[in-house]
């Protein structure tokens, strides 16, 4: 986690924000959940785009860090306003969901138990 104090919040309270979910993570035996909705991506980063309706993901393993899957356009977004320090942006011809699975694989969650947001846009 990148310490910022430019951000919304003190760094402190994304750590507080993420800590608790990865609590309701370990409490429903997974090793990651995948965030799509725009509304939580920002309350647990604080990245904010007019093109949500582009595929976005916030990965939080259990124990690792925290990754985001982006539009190629969109990664500056991610370096210049969150602390997120790990991104794999997708080109706007590309395949945002094999990304999302190439990264997946890349940091070894592949074969682990993930949840998702059933409720989200995409």
């Amino acid at each position: 986690m990148i310490k910022r104090d430019d951000m919304t919040f003190p760094p402190e309270e994304y750590e507080r924000r993420i800590n608790e979910l990865r609590q309701r993570i370990a409490e429903r035996h997974l090793d990651a959940v995948v965030i799509s909705d725009p509304e939580n991506i920002m309350y647990l980063t604080d990245y904010q785009t007019t093109g949500y309706s582009f595929f976005q993901a916030l990965v939080v393993p259990l124990e690792k860090e925290p990754f985001m899957i982006t539009r190629a356009l969109e990664e500056s977004n991610v370096i210049a306003r969150t602390w997120v320090d790990l991104t794999r942006p997708y080109p706007d011809t590309g395949d945002a969901m094999q990304m999302l699975v190439d990264a997946l694989r890349e940091f070894g969650l592949a074969n682990k138990r993930i949840g998702y947001e059933r409720n989200s846009y995409f």
